[in-house]
């Protein structure tokens, strides 16, 4: 596999019309928050990546790990279990430490 910036670029993209309504529902959620969610599939999951900033240490990198000013974030919604079944959250960076 090709090395690819986002975890998410490497899964074929998802038009969330053909989610189910509660994830259907949750990108329009999560749409008012970000600029741009980018929505892949993930067997069993939909995966909805966003660009998020995040408030990073002045002094630079606590014991080498390497949070960046903007962070890529990836919600896995389950197709079956959500919404009785909260998303998991990772980071959509595969180097992320």
């Amino acid at each position: 596999m090709a090395d690819h910036y986002l975890f998410s670029e490497t899964l074929p993209e998802l038009n969330v019309s053909h989610c189910p309504r509660p994830i259907q529902e949750a990108v329009v959620e999560l749409e008012a928050i970000f600029d741009r969610v980018r929505v892949h599939e993930w067997k069993p999951y939909v995966v909805a990546g966003v660009t998020m900033s995040v408030d990073t240490p002045t002094q630079g990198p606590v014991k080498g790990v390497d949070i960046r000013d903007i962070e890529p974030i990836a919600f896995l919604f389950h197709k079956t279990r959500y919404p009785y079944e909260a998303p998991r959250v990772w980071s959509d960076r595969p180097d992320f430490p």
